[in-house]
């Protein structure tokens, strides 16, 4: 039995997990050979990305407007806007 696909438009360097319909596989812009999981589910729906950027900048600010009671504003990499597209 074959797995559909989401019905949106792919963007190219976007790859749908199959049987996981909000998990892709992004292709880093500058070296084709990184892959990124993003995971568009995570943080309550906001979506995460396994790139050194997300980690280290986006998800310690998603964090910090979150303790400090402030509305969280779009904390996304690249990656996570690819796929959300």
């Amino acid at each position: 039995m074959r797995e559909e696909f989401p019905k949106w438009p792919m963007v190219d360097g976007v790859t749908p997990i199959v049987g996981e319909p909000m998990r892709f596989l992004v292709t880093s812009w500058t070296d084709s050979k990184k892959k990124y999981l993003v995971d568009l589910e995570s943080l309550g729906g906001h979506g995460a990305c396994g790139c050194e950027n997300f980690q280290m900048r986006c998800l310690p600010r998603w964090n910090k407007d979150r303790a400090e009671g402030r509305p969280k504003v779009a904390r996304r990499c690249k990656h996570v806007v690819r796929a959300l597209i």
